[in-house]
């Protein structure tokens, strides 16, 4: 089994300068990864292109047919991911569309729901 966490956000408004850290843990090889950028975007876009970038390392160098945890303190990503939310939003449709493709090639997959506090813990964000 594979996990990953991740989080992403914008400081110091939102929309705004965006941001996001990833962990992913295969047994005992652990991989972080951050990213910034000074364009402006919503907190739920960078959330989006976390998972993205996330899933581009794990496909890079792990991806090993294990089963994929995966875990985020976004409600919105997690449920418009697992098809119980409908995404309206025409930039974020993109990059949900962008991860579902990646989410595909990763094969099994499960994408779950943890609380803000275990991210702060994680990431300090």
């Amino acid at each position: 089994m594979t996990t990953i966490h991740f989080d992403g956000g914008v400081k110091p408004t939102n929309p705004g300068p965006a941001y996001g850290s990833y962990e992913i843990v295969l047994e005992n090889d652990r991989t972080k990864g951050t990213w910034k950028t000074p364009l402006k975007h919503t907190s739920n876009e960078a959330e989006y292109m976390t998972l993205c970038k996330a899933l581009e390392t794990y496909l890079c160098l792990f991806n090993t047919g294990n089963p994929l945890l995966i875990y985020s303190d976004s409600q919105l990503l997690v449920n418009q991911i697992n098809g119980k939310w409908k995404c309206r939003n025409e930039r974020l449709n993109s990059l949900r569309e962008s991860a579902l493709r990646l989410l595909k090639t990763c094969g099994n997959w499960h994408l779950k729901w943890n609380s803000r506090k275990v991210n702060l813990q994680k990431f300090g964000h």
